[in-house]
Parts: C-alpha cells; sequence; structure tokens
C-alpha cells in the first residue's frame, strides 16, 4: 500500500500545508514541508518509491499536481535565500562594528541591542539557510530522475533564475558581501551551497530545452560567473574532472546559444506593443486571453503566476489555467511579423 500511496501523498501534503489556517502559518508550513523532505528522501533511495515519483511526474492526472509541487519548492528556495542573504549582510556589518577599537566604549545599551540583534539575525540565517538545504537536496535527487517538469514551459524559467540567482549570489563579483566571522555558526557554507546548485545546474542541462531558458534570464546569467563555477569547483575539489569537463562543454554552449539569439533579437528590431507581454514585456510566443480581464499574456507567463496564485494579475478575480482562452489570431500575427523581421522586411506597425 506505501508504495502506491507514501509519495503521492507527501508531494499533496507539501501543497496542502501552504495554508495551516494557523496565526503562524507561513512558518508552520516550513516546519512541516522539512519533515515531509526528510522522508521522501529517504524512500526515494529504494527503487520503487523512485518509480512512484517518476509516475506522478509524467501521468495526465497527476501532472499538474507535480508541477505545482516544484513550483512551492522553488518558491521557498527563493525566500529562504533571499532572507538569508539579506541577514548574512546585517551580520557582516554589525560584527565589522564591533571589532572596531572604539566598540568596547560605547554604552551599554548600544552594545547590548546591537548584540540582540546580531544573535537574532544569526538565528534567522541558520533556520532559512537549513530550509534551504532541504529543498536543494530534494531537487537533486528529483532532477536526478525526473528532470523534465523543472524545465518545462510552466517552470523552466522560474527553475533556471533561481539556480542562476543563487550561483551569482556565491560565486558572483559581488559575493565578498556576504563573508562573516565564523560562517558555520549560521549554517553557512558556500562551498556546499554551490557543490549542490552547480549539480543540479549540470543535471539540467541533460534537457536540451534548458539551455534556452537560461540563457533568457538577463538578471543572473553571466557567463564569467559560470567560468569562475568550474573554477571554483575544481579548486575545492567539489567535483571530480568529468563532473568539471561536463560542465565546461554546457557553459560554452550557452555562450554559442547567446550568441545566436542575440543575432535573432537584433534581427527582430523594437517590438510592437500589441505583442508584448504585459508582465514580462518580451514577445508573446503563445499568447492567451484572460477571461476575467480581458488581458493578454504569453501562456507561460500567465501560469507561471497561477501556479503559486490562482488570482488575475490585473483586477485579482480568480482565475486558473484551464480557464485561459487561446488567442490564435494573435498568435498568428505575431508568427507572420517574427517572419517578415528575420526576412528582412523593414518595420512596422501590426
Amino acid at each position: 500500500v506505501s508504495r502506491h500511496h507514501l509519495v503521492p501523498s507527501l508531494i499533496n501534503f507539501y501543497i496542502d500545508v501552504e495554508v495551516t489556517g494557523g496565526h503562524n502559518q507561513f512558518y508552520d508550513k516550513f516546519i512541516y514541508r522539512n519533515h515531509m523532505a526528510k522522508i521522501l528522501l529517504y524512500v526515494c533511495q529504494f527503487p520503487a518509491y523512485l518509480e512512484s515519483v517518476e509516475k506522478f511526474s509524467k501521468d495526465p492526472n497527476t501532472r499538474d499536481t507535480f508541477i505545482r509541487f516544484v513550483t512551492m519548492m522553488l518558491n521557498d528556495a527563493n525566500y529562504c535565500f533571499q532572507e538569508a542573504m539579506l541577514k548574512l549582510t546585517e551580520i557582516r556589518k554589525a560584527q565589522h562594528e564591533m571589532a572596531l577599537p572604539e566598540y568596547a566604549a560605547r554604552p551599554v545599551e548600544e552594545r547590548t541591542a546591537l548584540e540582540e540583534t546580531l544573535s537574532q539575525d544569526g538565528n534567522h540565517t541558520k533556520w532559512g539557510l537549513q530550509q534551504l538545504k532541504d529543498v536543494l537536496n530534494m531537487m537533486q535527487m528529483l532532477t536526478g530522475h525526473v528532470g523534465a517538469p523543472f524545465v518545462g514551459r510552466e517552470l523552466g524559467d522560474q527553475t533556471a533564475e533561481m539556480l542562476l540567482y543563487l550561483i551569482d549570489k556565491i560565486a558572483g563579483p559581488k559575493c565578498i558581501e556576504l563573508k562573516v566571522t565564523d560562517p558555520e555558526k549560521f549554517a553557512f557554507k558556500p562551498k556546499e551551497l554551490l557543490s549542490l546548485t552547480s549539480d543540479i545546474f549540470l543535471k539540467l542541462a541533460a534537457h536540451k530545452e534548458f539551455g534556452a531558458v537560461v540563457i533568457r534570464d538577463g538578471r543572473s546569467y553571466k557567463p564569467e560567473v559560470l567560468k569562475k563555477v568550474v573554477h571554483l569547483n575544481r579548486s575545492f575539489g567539489l567535483q571530480d574532472e568529468a563532473w568539471l569537463n561536463k560542465f565546461d562543454k554546457f557553459r560554452k554552449e550557452l555562450e554559442a546559444l547567446e550568441a545566436g539569439q542575440t543575432e535573432a533579437d537584433q534581427q527582430l528590431g523594437e517590438i510592437p506593443d500589441d505583442f508584448q507581454d504585459p508582465i514580462s514585456a518580451d514577445i508573446m510566443r503563445d499568447p492567451v486571453r484572460l477571461p476575467t480581464s480581458g488581458q493578454f499574456c504569453d501562456r507561460k507567463t500567465i501560469e507561471r503566476i497561477l501556479l503559486s496564485d490562482e488570482t488575475d494579475p490585473f483586477n485579482r478575480m480568480r482565475l486558473t489555467v484551464d480557464m485561459l482562452e487561446p488567442a490564435e489570431e494573435l498568435k498568428a500575427k505575431i508568427e507572420a511579423w517574427i517572419t517578415s523581421r528575420r526576412n528582412g522586411a523593414p518595420q512596422a506597425a501590426p
């Protein structure tokens, strides 16, 4: 019985505790999900349970539930990491202040207040990074077996953005801002975070659509940072040579892909307002109409929003994915415009 029902129950539980009804429900959900993650990681050591996860992620009747499950994992990881990074910055400032020669001469009340704040920030950071590690461990296991949902239309952009953001903060040019005294006291282990995150990144590279998703992230996709990831993993002995060669190969493929995409984008020129997604400002490839507000959005953009919050972002009315209406006429116009631009036609209004 457990082989058939345990994994679906754990996944549904992860989703259901988003709202517990308690006055402290936002933090309660992390406590429950922490236990759920540990159970899922344990049982997936056994082939029968891993097979159950794979079946659940692919079955048409449960695929949407699995997508919501992954969405909430990504949301949790983003929240915990951003909160921890904010607190680490404050900890760094406090430690610097306390190390000044004149600190001992400051009034007792000031020193006590600063030290209490430092303690609170430290506890908050430790909590956030421990939660983040649990989510990343779960993602590392899942992406090695059921990676397709992570890079698909609904979640590809969100997955890439989250991983690239983590990598940039840990290995990017501003990583020095997170350097604190005695980091392990706050559960901050940048080498471990880098190893986990870059391994998930490489696992997803096995899916051909992931490369296109990665280079779309104009905020955190930085070729020089990915090059540094290879160097850091090698320098600290975090990965073996075969892994390093695969990562470096994918890094170079991304650079070539970006160069080709840049050229294609330049051919398009300025995108007409009617063809732009009002949320992302990108050209709509699969436009849909939101019946609740009459607005048009790209399907992947609005689906990503609805996976976390089933309300129309333009008027807050209830809206679900199955209510979206394909905008076939608009899609045909966009495709015709793209074709004409790539064939060298002059810029024209839609």
